[in-house]
């Protein structure tokens, strides 16, 4: 009995260790990186019902306001020189989730800002996101053709599953799509984006 024991925690050791190598390797061989470029980032976090969920201790929304102050102390640490924008999307606290996101709102928000800024550099969204449905005032897909030409790359990590129009919005600017497993792979994923 202690021998299968002793098995078991060796393989479920070795498992997670393989893991979390192939996911470093699959992060690593990421296209669209580029190091010692001006980058101009506009960051936003969801803030609708969704976000009160559980699955994230204690839940996504305290979760990801942890990993994102450690994302932006990581960011200017590599970025030193950088301007980030934080936005915060729908509520003005981070206690109140309701409601639903509006993905288009966000975009156009940091249209705004991202248009603006010099074609040489870098101009990046990161969206942190825990809602399925997105509640948009007007077709989003004309605002995404807007991002397209403007050269803005939007990344999203969302922290439920894939959603069609995300992933859209990912493959029409050339960012990065990915859904979270645990707090870790969340962690992982926002180091890669630093």
């Amino acid at each position: 009995m202690d021998q299968d024991d002793d098995q078991y925690r060796w393989e479920s050791a070795t498992g997670n260790a393989i893991n979390q190598n192939n996911r470093r390797k699959e992060l690593a061989q990421l296209p669209n990186v580029r190091l010692g470029m001006m980058r101009h980032r506009y960051v936003v976090l969801d803030m609708s019902d969704a976000m009160k969920d559980q699955d994230l201790r204690p839940n996504r929304l305290f979760c990801s306001i942890e990993l994102l102050k450690e994302f932006i102390f990581m960011y200017f640490d590599s970025n030193p020189t950088i301007p980030n924008r934080l936005n915060n999307h729908t509520k003005e606290t981070y206690q109140e989730c309701e409601g639903e996101a509006s993905i288009q709102t966000a975009l156009e928000m940091g249209l705004q800002t991202l248009k603006h800024m010099p074609k040489y550099s870098s101009r990046e969204m990161l969206f942190v996101l825990g809602c399925l449905t997105t509640c948009d005032p007007a077709n989003i897909l004309q605002t995404l053709k807007i991002c397209k030409e403007n050269e803005i790359r939007c990344s999203v990590i969302s922290l439920s599953a894939e959603v069609r129009v995300f992933r859209k919005l990912c493959v029409d600017t050339k960012g990065i799509f990915h859904v979270i497993m645990d707090s870790s792979h969340f962690q992982e994923l926002l180091q890669f984006h630093s």
